[in-house]
C-alpha cells in the first residue's frame, strides 16, 4: 500500500494523478474524432461507382435512341415517297395512265404522309431529339469524368478514393483504369451508332436500383481502412491546408452534373427519385430525365395498310373526300357512308393489297441504271430520281399512245364521214317555218321551196369532246388526256 509521508506528498500525487486522468480523456476523444474522421472520408462504394457509370451508359443510349429516332422519320418520309412513285409507274403501265378517283386519294395519302413528316422533321422532332443528345450527352460526360477521376486518386495500400469491390474498404489501385472495368464510363468518340437500342433504367420518374437509394455519406462510403481525401468532411481538410488541416470548406463543392456534393459531413448523393420536379442544384439530371422520355417516344414510321385500314384513317378518310368531290358532281357519302364506301371501292384487303403494293414484285420496269440488266422489278427501285425518270418514261409512252390514237381517229373519221341520220322524207316533214335545220337545209328560197337533205352537215361538238378545226370530228380522248395531264395538279390541290 501506498503511504504518504507527508501533506505535501500527497498534494502533488493528487495534482499528477489528475493530470494523467486528463490526457486520457483528450486521448479517447482524440481517437475518436480519428476514427470518425477516418469513417467520412472512405473510398466510394463498389455498388455505388458502378452504378453512376451505370448512369452514364444509360445516357450513351438516349444519345444513341434520339438520332435513331431522327433517322427512322426521315426514311419514313422517303419511304412514302417510294410507295407514291412505284403506285403511279403501276398506274401507268398497267391501265394507261388512268387514275381512278381512289388511285388518286392513294397517292395524296403517300405524298401528305412524307410531306407531314418532313415538316415534323423541320420543326418539333429535330429540335427535340438535338435537345435530348445535348442534355443526355451533358450528364453522361460530367458522371464518366467525376468517377474516372476518382479512379486515378489512389496511391499504395489504404489510399484510394473507389473500392475495389463489395468487400467493405478494399483497395483499389489506378489499374486497370475504370473505363476498362466500366465501359458506361468510357467518353467515346466514335459516331453515334444508328441502331436500335432498348432504353431502360428510368421508371415512374425515379432511376431504378442503387441511385434512387438514399445518398447519405455512410451509405455511398466504406469505412475505415480506406482514406480518400475528396470525400472527407468540409471542416478540418487537407485540401485547403494540407500541413494543419484547420481550414473548412464554406461551399457546396457539385461533380457529375449535381449527381455528388460535399456535405458538412462528407460526400453525399442526389437521390434520383421524383425526377420531374425540379432541383436548382442538380438541373442537368432533371434535364437528362426528360432527354430520356423524349427519346424513348417512338418515331412516325412507313407501313403499308390495307384498304380497311385506310378506311380508319382519319387523313385518307379526308382526302377521299377531297377527291370524290373533285371528280364527281354527285353527293358526297355521309361521314357514316364513307368507310363502306372507301372499302368496297378497294374490292377487298386482298385485292387492294395486290393492286397497291404485292404485284410491284412481279412488275417489270427497264433498268435505266445498269444496262447490264436490262429490267428490274419494280419493288427494287428504291432511288427517288430513278423512280421519277420510270414515272416519266411511262407517261411519255402513254402520251404518245393516246396522241396516235387520236390520230388514228382523225384519219378513220375523215375516210368514213358519218352519213346524214335525216332524208328527204324526214326533212319534208320538219320542213316547217324554223324545223328545217340540224340534217336538214331549204332547196331555195322561192315560195316552192322545199326541205331536203343538208349532204355537208356536221354534228355539233358533244359534251367532254373538242371539235377539230380541219376535219369537224371529235375528239374522244379528252378524259383521258385530263387524267394524264391534271393528276398532279390534283394531288396538290387536295394537299394543301
Amino acid at each position: 500500500m501506498l503511504r504518504l509521508h507527508s501533506p505535501a506528498a500527497s498534494a502533488a500525487f493528487l495534482t499528477t494523478w489528475s493530470t494523467l486522468v486528463a490526457l486520457t480523456a483528450a486521448l479517447l476523444v482524440l481517437q475518436a474524432a480519428r476514427v470518425a474522421q477516418a469513417a467520412a472520408k472512405g473510398g466510394l462504394k463498389h455498388a455505388e461507382w458502378t452504378a453512376a457509370c451505370g448512369l452514364a451508359d444509360t445516357m450513351k443510349k438516349v444519345q444513341q435512341k434520339a438520332a435513331k429516332n431522327i433517322a427512322d422519320e426521315a426514311a419514313a418520309a422517303s419511304r412514302y415517297l417510294q410507295q407514291y412513285y412505284r403506285t403511279a409507274i403501276y398506274i401507268e403501265k398497267t391501265k394507261g395512265g388512268e387514275y381512278s378517283a381512289l388511285a388518286n386519294g392513294v397517292l395524296a395519302y403517300y405524298a401528305k404522309m412524307a410531306n407531314d413528316i418532313v415538316l415534323d422533321l423541320q420543326t418539333v422532332k429535330t429540335q427535340t431529339m438535338t435537345t435530348s443528345i445535348r442534355d443526355a450527352s451533358r450528364l453522361e460526360a460530367t458522371v464518366a469524368e467525376f468517377i474516372t477521376n476518382l479512379g486515378e486518386y489512389a496511391g499504395a495500400a489504404s489510399f484510394s478514393c473507389l473500392e475495389a469491390s463489395a468487400v467493405d474498404a478494399s483497395f483499389r489501385a489506378v489499374s486497370p483504369a475504370v473505363k476498362t472495368q466500366q465501359p458506361g464510363c468510357d467518353l467515346s468518340t466514335t459516331p453515334l451508332q444508328l441502331t436500335e437500342t432498348a432504353l431502360t433504367g428510368f421508371s415512374g420518374g425515379s432511376y431504378t436500383g442503387t441511385l434512387a437509394a438514399t445518398g447519405a455519406t455512410e451509405s455511398i462510403t466504406g469505412g475505415a481502412g480506406l482514406e480518400c481525401e475528396l470525400t472527407a468532411a468540409k471542416a478540418n481538410t487537407h485540401i485547403l491546408d494540407q500541413d494543419q488541416a484547420t481550414a473548412t470548406i464554406q461551399g457546396t463543392p457539385r461533380f457529375g452534373g449535381g449527381l455528388y456534393y460535399l456535405a458538412a459531413g462528407g460526400l453525399q448523393r442526389t437521390q434520383l427519385t421524383n425526377l420531374g420536379n425540379d432541383n436548382p442544384d442538380a438541373p442537368l439530371i432533371k434535364a437528362a430525365y426528360q432527354a430520356y422520355e423524349a427519346a424513348a417516344t417512338q418515331p412516325i414510321s412507313y407501313r403499308f395498310k390495307k384498304g380497311s385500314e385506310l378506311a380508319k384513317d382519319a387523313i385518307f378518310v379526308d382526302i377521299y373526300r377531297k377527291t370524290i368531290s373533285q371528280s364527281t358532281k354527285a353527293g358526297v357519302p355521309s361521314d357514316n357512308e364513307l368507310a363502306e364506301t372507301i372499302k368496297s371501292a378497294f374490292g377487298g384487303d386482298d385485292e387492294m393489297a395486290k393492286e397497291y403494293d404485292q404485284n410491284f414484285a412481279t412488275t417489270k420496269v427497264p433498268n435505266i441504271v445498269n444496262k447490264q440488266s436490262p429490267e428490274k422489278t419494280l419493288n427494287t427501285v428504291d432511288d427517288l430520281a430513278e423512280l421519277a425518270a420510270l414515272l416519266g418514261h411511262y407517261r411519255q409512252r402513254n402520251m404518245q399512245a393516246l396522241v396516235a390514237k387520236v390520230s388514228q381517229l382523225q384519219k378513220q373519221a375523215k375516210e368514213n364521214p358519218p352519213k346524214p341520220s335525216e332524208t328527204d322524207a324526214t326533212c319534208e316533214k320538219k320542213g316547217k317555218e324554223d324545223n328545217c335545220k340540224e340534217g336538214c337545209k331549204w332547196d331555195s328560197d322561192g315560195g316552192n321551196k322545199k326541205c331536203v337533205v343538208d349532204q355537208n352537215y356536221k354534228p355539233p361538238q358533244t359534251e367532254g369532246g373538242e371539235k377539230d378545226s380541219k376535219t369537224g370530228t371529235t375528239n374522244t380522248t379528252g378524259s383521258n388526256s385530263f387524267v394524264i395531264n391534271k393528276a398532279p395538279l390534283l394531288l396538290a390541290v387536295l394537299l394543301f
